[in-house]
């Protein structure tokens, strides 16, 4: 047998692949009256001629507080002007930082604790203020407790300090029987 079956592939000298930057690219139907390519190395489908445009992060922001505050998806991409996708990926993207900073605060849990097979976790916070209710001498701190269930066995952890992750993640706690 001499070689692979099907057509060869095209090396196109005037496209690059935005991702990997290979010039082995097929053609690969229109969009919006423009031709669209699939790279053969990475399967990224591009337009070469589509400028990405970068939206402060000033806007990312508020998009994500009208999120937060109830708003849908299309609600605030009309709000801001921008399209839906943008929105839909900025709440993808945020949602898959905070898993991850989750885990990590879950898991200094266990480490800090020394429970291996925990069956549940409750954590929460509170505000408060220390001194002064208002004014310069107004010293706001927040305290954070977590409540983990092990096979029946509770563990009581606390922190006061600002409302940061240092704070959320230092390791102060008291074992309790339930």
């Amino acid at each position: 047998m001499k070689g692979k079956r099907g057509r060869p592939r095209k090396y196109r000298h005037g496209i690059r692949c935005p991702d990997c930057g290979s010039n082995w690219c097929k053609k690969n139907g229109h969009q919006n009256g423009k031709q669209r390519f699939r790279c053969n190395e990475c399967g990224r489908v591009f337009t070469p001629e589509a400028v990405r445009k970068k939206h402060p992060p000033e806007k990312k922001l508020l998009a994500l507080k009208m999120l937060a505050e109830g708003m849908g998806i299309s609600a605030v991409a009309r709000a801001l002007g921008i399209p839906e996708g943008t929105v839909s990926c900025w709440l993808h993207r945020e949602g898959e930082r905070l898993k991850r900073i989750n885990k990590e605060k879950v898991q200094k849990i266990k480490k800090e604790t020394g429970l291996k097979g925990v069956d549940s976790i409750s954590l929460n916070e509170m505000w408060t203020y220390v001194g002064a209710r208002r004014g310069e001498k107004r010293n706001s701190k927040f305290i954070w407790t977590a409540i983990i269930e092990d096979k029946g066995k509770k563990v009581v952890t606390f922190e006061v300090g600002d409302r940061n992750d240092e704070t959320f993640l230092k390791d102060v706690g008291e074992d309790s029987d339930s």
